[in-house]
Parts: C-alpha cells; structure tokens; sequence
C-alpha cells in the first residue's frame, strides 16, 4: 500500500490519559522493575511514588497509532527505527496526562519509507514529555522521496576508534638486570625447570630411593594398574620410580598415600 504524501505535516486531536499508581508500578514491571526499586512499584512509599522518565512513551502510543494509519501505509510492516524521550518535570502519582501527534517528515530510503512522528504531553497546561518516533515501512521506498538528513536517519551507534594501538601486548616480564633494562641490551634467561615425575616426597611414602638427579627430568612412565599382577587377586601398579626400580606393589599402598 502506497505511503500517503499528503499527510504530511498532519497533527491529531489531543488525547488524555488518566493514571494512577497502579498504571506507574505495571509500567514499571513491564520494563524490568525489581525488588529493589520499590520507589517505582509501591503506592505507599515515602514522599510519593516516583515516575520512571520513560513513562512519556505511555501517553504518546495512541496519537503515534494514529499518525501511522493516517498514512495508509501497512500496519505489518513497520519497524520500530529509533526513539527519544525528554522529561522536562516530575510527574506525580495520579493526574491527567494530555498528548498530541504531529507527522513532521516522509523520507524514501531505497526499499523502506522512514516517518518522523513527534508528540507533545502537558499536565496541567506545563510541558511534561517530549518523544520522537522514527518509524520504519517495509516495502514502502523508492516512491523518489526526499532522502533523510543526517539527524533523521536511522543508525547504529557509532563507536569511536581506539586512539592507540588495538593489538594487545603482551606484558613485560622481568629484566635480568638494571644495567641490561637501562641499556637496552638482551640477557639471557634461565628457562624454568619441570617437575620429575619422582619428587622428593614421594620415596618417603612409595618405597624406592631418592634419584641422584633429581633436577633432571625422568624417563618413568605413569603408575598403571595390572589387575590380578602376580597371582594376587587384588590389583597392583607398576612403579613411577624409574626403569632402575620398577616394581609391582599391591593396592594398598595407594590407601596409605592417600591417607597421609
């Protein structure tokens, strides 16, 4: 359905909404309230209830409704483009809430048609909210419209570049030396040594000796199960000594590591 040219500029009649409390604290919920925000959601809070500046949005859907059907476009195919909110006061918890619409803009954007819609809302004759709708009709471009100024058109926001480099660096470790950091010159760095597969701790409980060597890493292999190894029913390991002192212990020497 063809988008309605002539409309534009078109302003609605002014509507009234009458709210309350319990109109505040069902907005509220809706837009994620928690328990910790009863100011927003309980009638008896002290000093009044308080409004969430959002709320301008509540007012304002009928006369935006309005608008958009005024332009004969289909109501299916609108997207929600961008929104503002000005909340000039705070609002009491009850009162009259008055809100008219006005059409400012038609933009053709390729396949889409953008409608700048824009609402007015008093209580009592002062000024109390503000809103600008950017409404998206699917199907509706290319009718050779106006394009949109930078200010109407719709967009994600805009992510200023790093200043700096974005590759992240790795952190500066140590420098061998004062003199080597002051003069910029390369040291060589002792690279850190594994851990045996034999600590120290461990012949005080296993049963075979300290090796000599124990800075140097070891060949052994993990201590594997032989269930039933030498003729025992119960299973048994071999040894994580070595090759020199492999042997086969029963299972429980196991409990007795791990109770230690």
């Amino acid at each position: 359905m063809p988008i309605d040219l002539s409309v534009r500029g078109f302003t609605t009649e002014a509507f009234e909404l009458a709210y309350d409390w319990r109109t505040l604290a069902t907005y509220a919920l809706g837009v994620g309230a928690k328990r910790d925000e009863l100011t927003f959601l309980y009638e008896g809070t002290p000093g009044g209830m308080k409004v969430l500046p959002t709320f301008g949005v509540v007012p304002a859907h009928r006369p935006v409704v309005e608008v958009l059907a005024k332009t004969g476009g289909n109501m299916a195919m609108i997207v929600h483009g961008a929104q503002t909110v000005r909340a000039f006061r705070p609002i009491p918890d009850h009162g009259t809430l008055v809100t008219s619409g006005h059409l400012k803009a038609i933009y053709d954007i390729k396949k889409f048609t953008q409608v700048i819609i824009e609402t007015k809302t008093t209580l009592g004759g002062d000024l109390a909210y503000e809103t600008v709708w950017s409404i998206i009709f699917r199907g509706e471009g290319n009718f050779g419209g106006e394009r949109p100024p930078h200010d109407d058109a719709p967009s994600a926001p805009r992510i200023a570049p790093p200043t700096g480099r974005s590759r992240r660096r790795r952190a500066p470790s140590k420098p061998c030396s004062i003199a080597s950091a002051a003069t910029r010159t390369p040291c060589t760095r002792t690279p850190r040594s594994r851990p045996t597969s034999a600590s120290p701790k461990a012949p005080s409980f296993m049963g075979c000796a300290p090796s000599a060597s124990s800075g140097a890493r070891s060949s052994s292999t993990p201590a594997q199960e032989i269930p039933g190894a030498s003729g025992s029913s119960a299973p048994s390991f071999e040894s994580p000594c070595g090759p020199a002192t492999r042997s086969r212990w029963p299972a429980s020497i196991w409990a007795t590591a791990r109770s230690r």
